[in-house]
């Protein structure tokens, strides 16, 4: 730091903190608070959907926004809403899905790619 900041400007400083990029436990920590998040804002929305987002899908967003550590959990966020979101919304807007629906996220591979995929559970009757 010496090196790169003049005498004056070190002078300024209260307190350097140094910041390590997050390890894999802390960024899927972090995409659990998202996921309950998503949760929330879908019911505020009135459009409670049951969304069981699979371990495999889980790691492909972990795994996605680790690929830029200097952008730590906001990467991480942008993925669930680019992979996750977006997708449920337009499925709530096209009416494929509606309140109460429960919706289950699996990793696919589709034209070579492996990206999420949405499957509505059939809702199951009492006799």
């Amino acid at each position: 730091m010496k090196e790169t900041f003049p005498p004056e400007f070190i002078g300024r400083l209260d307190k350097v903190i140094v910041f390590r990029p997050l390890t894999y436990d802390a960024v899927s920590k972090i995409l659990d608070i998202l996921i309950r998040d998503l949760h929330t804002e879908l019911v505020k929305y009135k459009s409670a959907l049951v969304v069981n987002i699979e371990k495999p899908v889980r790691d492909f967003l972990i795994d996605k926004s680790m690929e830029r550590t200097e952008y730590g959990a906001r990467m991480l966020k942008s993925r669930l809403k680019k992979y996750v979101k977006n997708k449920l919304v337009r499925l709530l807007n096209t009416g494929q899905l509606k309140a109460g629906d429960v919706v289950v996220v699996k990793l696919e591979t589709i034209n070579g790619k492996q990206k999420p995929a949405f499957y509505k559970e059939k809702k199951q009757t009492r006799d």
